[in-house]
């Protein structure tokens, strides 16, 4: 047993999650990115399950929400920023590690930003097995179009 065992939450989410999606070329649904307080996020999810229990048809959306303007600018940092521009012009890269390398990067950090950024669908990773041992994870952005709604 390690000095520091993954608390036993984190472990079941882990073997829980799904795997990243594989690249299409399809287009996804847009996302949209926007301000919003905890409550109006969980009152549009609330209503959208009323309106579904009704038998109503609903727009699937994937809608990213954050309360405050400066938790929206520590997802999109400058560094952030950056590695989303250097992705979007090369296209994709086969590893986190080729693109620390063209960023000029520890690939530990480049690894963080990227999967923060994958977690709130900027971008997309998947996992290729590597032949002999390990797996290598791959990164591109998703074909969908990111609109942003700021009501300041």
């Amino acid at each position: 047993m390690s000095k520091h065992p993954i608390p036993s939450e984190r472990r079941v989410r882990r073997e829980s999650s799904p795997e990243p999606n594989l690249f299409t070329d399809e287009p996804s649904l847009p996302i949209r990115v926007c301000l919003q307080s905890e409550e109006a996020a969980l009152q549009r999810v609330r209503d959208v399950v009323r309106a579904r229990a009704r038998g109503e048809e609903t727009a699937v959306q994937t809608v990213v929400s954050f309360t405050s303007m400066q938790a929206l600018l520590e997802v999109l940092s400058p560094r952030r920023a950056q590695l989303l521009d250097s992705v979007k012009a090369q296209g994709a890269y086969e590893s986190i590690e080729a693109l620390a390398r063209a960023l000029g990067r520890p690939r530990s950090a480049v690894s963080r930003d990227v999967r923060r950024l994958a977690g709130v669908g900027l971008l997309q990773l998947s996992n290729q097995p590597l032949s002999g041992h390990g797996r290598r994870c791959a990164v591109r952005v998703p074909p969908r179009r990111v609109r942003f709604e700021l009501d300041l």
